[in-house]
C-alpha cells in the first residue's frame, strides 16, 4: 500500500520535498526531516509542515455552570475536566505552491478532510497547540479546519494558512519543566509563587448590594441589603512557558469552581480599596473558559476573573 509524504517548510527552511513509499522501495524529490515540526496523518497519507507563526491563541472552555445567588457570590456546578473543550486557532506561513498542497490534504475526504487525524508533534516542537501545561511533543488525536488561506504582501510570494486545531482525544504524558521565578514579588495564586507583576495592573469591579429609585422630585427610596457586597478583578497575566504550564495545570486541576488563595504584594489592591492593598485572599476564578496567547519562545499571556468569596 502507497504511503504518500509530503514535507512543506516555512521561511528560512529547505524546500517542499515529498516521498512515495511502495513494495519496491522508496523514492524521494528531496531531503526527509524527521526531528522537527509538525506531521499530520491520516490512513496512508502523512503531511509535515514546520512550526506554527506566533502569536497564537489556545482556548480551552470549562464545562461549569455558574449561577450568581442573592448575596453576589457565584456558585458553580462542574461537568468535570473529562468534559474540557481545547483548541488552537494558528497560522502557517508558506509558498504558495506548499499552502496548496496543505489545502489539498484537507479538502480531499481521502486524506484529512471531514476525518479526525492524527497530529505529532516531533522533537520538543515549541509548539504548545492545547496549552502549556499539555506540552510540545507527542501524538494527539485532532480534527483541523481550515478557516481562510490567502496571498499575503508582507512576505512577497508566500502563502497564509489560519486554521483552527481541536483536540479530540486524550493527551500524550507530558513532565512539566521545573519552573523558573518571573519575578521576587510575593505573588501567589494557588501554589505557584514568584508571579510577574501584571504590567496592566487590576481592573476592580466593586458593587456595594443596595438599590436606588431616585423619584419624581428628586428623592430616593433605598432598600440596603448590608451585606453581599461584590468583590471581582480582572487581571492579565505575563508568564514564562514554566509558571504559564504550572498555573494553568492548576487552574484547569484543583482549583476550577473551586476556592482557593491568592497572596499580594504590598500596593497591588487586588479588589479595590475596601479589600487593602495587600495580603491573603480566598477567591474563585468564574472564567467559563481561558485564552491563552503564546507571544514567542517562552512567553505566554492569559486572562483571569476573580471574586473574592471573604
Amino acid at each position: 500500500m502507497a504511503i504518500k509524504h509530503f514535507i512543506l517548510s516555512g521561511i528560512g527552511y529547505a524546500p517542499v520535498s515529498f516521498f512515495i513509499t511502495d513494495g519496491l522501495g522508496t523514492y524521494s524529490s528531496g531531503p526527509i526531516v524527521t526531528n522537527i515540526g509538525i506531521i499530520f496523518t491520516h490512513d496512508d497519507y502523512t503531511f509535515q509542515i514546520q512550526q506554527a507563526v506566533t502569536p497564537y491563541k489556545t482556548t480551552i472552555a470549562l464545562p461549569i455552570d455558574w449561577q450568581k445567588s442573592s448575596n453576589n457570590l457565584y456558585y458553580g456546578f462542574d461537568h468535570g475536566s473529562g468534559y474540557d473543550v481545547r483548541f488552537c486557532d494558528c497560522k502557517f506561513i508558506m509558498t504558495a505552491a506548499q499552502g496548496s498542497d496543505f489545502v489539498d490534504f484537507f479538502s480531499d475526504n481521502k486524506k484529512g478532510r471531514g476525518k479526525k487525524i492524527t497530529m505529532t508533534l516531533v522533537n520538543e516542537s515549541g509548539f504548545f497547540p492545547f496549552g502549556p501545561d499539555k506540552g510540545d511533543k507527542g501524538i494527539f488525536t485532532v480534527y483541523l479546519e481550515i478557516q481562510n488561506h490567502k496571498i499575503i504582501h508582507d512576505v512577497y510570494l508566500y502563502y497564509e494558512v489560519n486554521c483552527r486545531i481541536h483536540n479530540c482525544g486524550s493527551y500524550p504524558v507530558y513532565t512539566m519543566p521545573d519552573q523558573v521565578d518571573d519575578s521576587n514579588n510575593l505573588f501567589q495564586i494557588g501554589p505557584v509563587s514568584k508571579l510577574r507583576f501584571p504590567p496592566e495592573l487590576f481592573e476592580p469591579d466593586t458593587e456595594y448590594n443596595q438599590f436606588a429609585q431616585i423619584m419624581e422630585g428628586g428623592d430616593a427610596q433605598i432598600i440596603d441589603r448590608q451585606y453581599g457586597d461584590q468583590f471581582e478583578s480582572t487581571l492579565m497575566l505575563h508568564c514564562n512557558e514554566s509558571k504559564a504550564a504550572a498555573l494553568i495545570y492548576y487552574l484547569t486541576t484543583s482549583a476550577r469552581a473551586n476556592q482557593f488563595s491568592i497572596i499580594s504584594d504590598s500596593n497591588f489592591y487586588i479588589f479595590g480599596m475596601d479589600k487593602g492593598s495587600s495580603g491573603t485572599y480566598n477567591v474563585k476564578m468564574i472564567n467559563d473558559k481561558i485564552e491563552i496567547t503564546h507571544v514567542n519562545y517562552n512567553y505566554f499571556t492569559f486572562g483571569l476573573r476573580l471574586q473574592n468569596v471573604g
